[in-house]
């Protein structure tokens, strides 16, 4: 049976408690009209769609607008799901067999540890350490490595911490994987976003045929209501196997849905550019904010994907924490406790344009609370 939901269920129980949620990992979303304005398209468009089913696969129009955004990636590599929590299901429920080891690199979405270990495989962690700004040890991710281990899984951009693993590490981690024949799964919803994009290792599934890149249009598009997702790989038989797993699932997307992420997926410059925007104003008050309140948090500045992870640095319990500051009319806060029991952080989300006043909510409940 399926472990509780830490993070959904947190949501659920508490998001409603507080004026307003400092923690959301999406960006500011889009409407229908502004993003059909985009491609000039008139709304009364949608209109002519019929709502019939679509390809099992996605439509080839639609794979291939999510091709050009890779390198040596082709459609015939795509696979569309609906939302990538849905191509993650597949995945994992498909490569990952009882017996299998598979190592995580953690703090991650839960359901990319939770879904290996429901399939029966013993998982091990290897942490984001916050000394080295959130990036792993790879001596101890070696150390790791057993003849039955079947799966790396990474997360980057990083939920939560809001970093990207350094190019270097990423070229490791790939040549690790190939010299043990190990499927890296590399989950990348929060990509193109980076303060400084061209740090930025290249999506995994270009750089070799074991790795696996799940993505698509909630995080970066700022398009969550949309519900598509996709996993991209040129390795055949994993492609094979998730699609096989998908007929029992959604069978396939809403004709709607496809139509207006072609439209999305063509409009990616001027999404990018707007979500940037909005980003990089975020943060540089989310560094203002935590540096005249160094003496109650700690955060390795967020600069990739949308969410930060300061740590509470007064003796309280993070939970607690983060009640407090909503009953005393502050912001939601999502503990790190649903990351791990460890931590003593809270994710914050910077992909909204009201930022700045959930943080204005922050420093004021702060006051009664420390």
């Amino acid at each position: 049976m399926l472990n509780e939901f830490l993070i959904e269920k947190y949501y659920d129980d508490h998001v409603d408690e507080a004026p307003i949620d400092m923690s959301g990992s999406d960006m500011e979303p889009i409407g229908v009209s502004q993003l059909l304005s985009m491609k000039g398209v008139p709304i009364a468009a949608l209109g002519q769609i019929n709502l019939e089913y679509t390809s099992t696969l996605g439509s080839e129009s639609l794979r291939t607008e999510i091709s050009k955004s890779h390198e040596s990636i082709g459609a015939d590599d795509v696979v569309v799901f609906n939302s990538s929590g849905e191509a993650i299901f597949a995945l994992l429920v498909s490569a990952v067999r009882a017996g299998d080891h598979v190592v995580a690199i953690t703090p991650c979405y839960q359901s990319l540890v939770e879904l290996a270990r429901e399939q029966g495989a013993h998982v091990e962690f290897s942490p984001l350490l916050e000394e080295m700004d959130w990036q792993p040890d790879l001596t101890h991710l070696r150390s790791l490595i057993r003849r039955n281990t079947r799966a790396i899984i990474v997360n980057s951009p990083n939920n939560p911490t809001g970093q990207s693993l350094d190019p270097e590490i990423v070229k490791d981690l790939v040549r690790l994987a190939e010299d043990h024949n190990i499927i890296i799964v590399s989950d990348e919803i929060f990509g193109g976003l980076a303060e400084k994009q061209h740090d930025i290792s290249p999506p995994m599934c270009e750089m070799s045929e074991l790795s696996v890149t799940t993505s698509g249009l909630a995080k970066s598009f700022g398009l969550p209501g949309l519900r598509v997702g996709w996993l991209v790989t040129r390795n055949k038989a994993v492609r094979e196997g998730a699609v096989r797993v998908k007929r029992y699932l959604s069978r396939c997307v809403s004709p709607i849905s496809e139509y207006l992420s072609i439209i999305a997926l063509q409009s990616q410059e001027k999404i990018s550019a707007r979500n940037r925007a909005i980003l990089s104003s975020n943060r540089r008050v989310c560094s203002a904010f935590f540096m005249a309140h160094s003496d109650s948090f700690s955060i390795v500045p967020p600069i990739a994907g949308t969410t930060g992870f300061p740590r509470l640095l007064h003796d309280l319990p993070i939970d607690e924490f983060c009640q407090r500051i909503s009953a005393e009319g502050g912001p939601f806060l999502l503990p790190g406790t649903v990351f791990g029991s460890s931590y003593r952080h809270f994710r914050i989300g910077l992909g909204h344009r009201n930022f700045p006043d959930a943080l204005t909510r922050f420093r004021l409940a702060l006051e009664q609370v420390i």
